[in-house]
């Protein structure tokens, strides 16, 4: 008699015995897990010796060296931000004017047409090179004003900016929105 009965095949340990794969007469093998990849700098700790109380210091010395390490990484990565927060801070005047300069003043930038036709006089050289004029003889139907809104979000989108300077990044990311308040303006006049 084993009619009825469940088999199971563990060694002493509770893993299923080597070679089955089998838990309780399940037909199907247990999936095997692949280990979990280290990263190329983390480190693991390899105490030395057999003394429990040595090995204990050790393992709470490495423990403390992997948390200074962090810490140090993410002060690093507070200076780096806050150093790119200050040029940020630098270029603003120089960028707010820029921007007066091409759209006027806040409460008037509202004819994407002109904005887009001069938009090259804001660009950052290499964006200059990308846009290339347009005129407005080629942003008379509100289609035409659409494609051409496009495209300058995408020259300007902070995706497409990553590899530029600093002062490029800034001024594309105060364009960027600019050209979206001035396409819902434009939305309100003439629907798109």
């Amino acid at each position: 008699g084993n009619a009825g009965q469940t088999t199971s095949s563990f060694q002493g340990n509770g893993q299923p015995a080597a070679g089955t794969g089998r838990v309780n007469g399940d037909e199907a093998p247990l999936k095997k897990v692949a280990p979990r990849a280290k990263r190329a700098d983390e480190k693991t700790f390899n105490g030395v010796g057999t003394d429990r109380e040595e090995l204990k210091r050790q393992f709470d010395q490495h423990v403390a060296d992997k948390a200074a390490a962090a810490a140090a990484e993410m002060r690093g990565a507070e200076e780096e931000r806050e150093a790119w927060e200050d040029k940020k801070a630098a270029a603003a005047d120089d960028i707010d004017k820029q921007i007066l300069a091409w759209a006027g003043p806040k409460h008037s930038r509202k004819n994407l047409r002109a904005m887009l036709s001069t938009f090259d006089s804001v660009l950052w050289e290499n964006g200059r090179t990308k846009w290339g004029k347009v005129g407005l003889h080629e942003l008379i139907l509100p289609d035409q004003v659409k494609k051409m809104h496009r495209k300058a979000i995408l020259l300007v989108h902070p995706d497409k900016v990553r590899k530029e300077n600093a002062e490029a990044q800034f001024l594309a990311e105060h364009l960027h929105s600019i050209l979206h308040e001035a396409l819902e303006a434009f939305r309100q006049k003439e629907p798109i």
